[in-house]
């Protein structure tokens, strides 16, 4: 939400001192120029901007660990000749996503939490 939709007084959640300058898409708290963050279309406090990462959410990684682990346990009943031998394919498939995937999710969050040039600012203009 745009300052001009704001209502008068509006003041930043995290520095009350500081005039709001947007509304979190989110959670709904006010925020100033140095806490909004932009992600795609709307704007969102920082807390909240943290709680996803796009098109991977936090619930995405623990799909990649679990693709690896099914398809090794398979793959050691079929070498075992416990199951049927014409899964391996499929279990290699699973195990290399599931690698990529989780690969992927690790860069996100280190570009996200970890990098030391941190977020892109909202503002670029601005400094901030």
């Amino acid at each position: 939400m745009i300052s001009e939709q704001l209502p008068d007084g509006a003041r930043c959640a995290r520095h009350p001192e500081t005039s709001a300058t947007s509304l979190c898409a989110r959670c709904g708290n006010f925020s100033c120029v140095a806490c909004t963050v932009q992600r795609e279309n709307d704007v969102y406090c920082v807390p909240c901007s943290r709680r996803f990462f796009g098109f991977v959410g936090i619930g995405c990684p623990p799909t990649g660990p679990v693709a690896i682990v099914l398809g090794v346990i398979d793959l050691v009943s079929i070498g075992r000749k416990r199951a049927p031998s014409d899964g391996w394919k499929l279990d290699a498939i699973a195990i290399v996503a599931g690698a990529v995937g989780t690969a992927l999710w690790a860069y996100i969050v280190w570009l996200h939490y970890f990098d030391p040039s941190g977020p892109p600012p909202v503002f670029p203009d601005s400094g901030y």
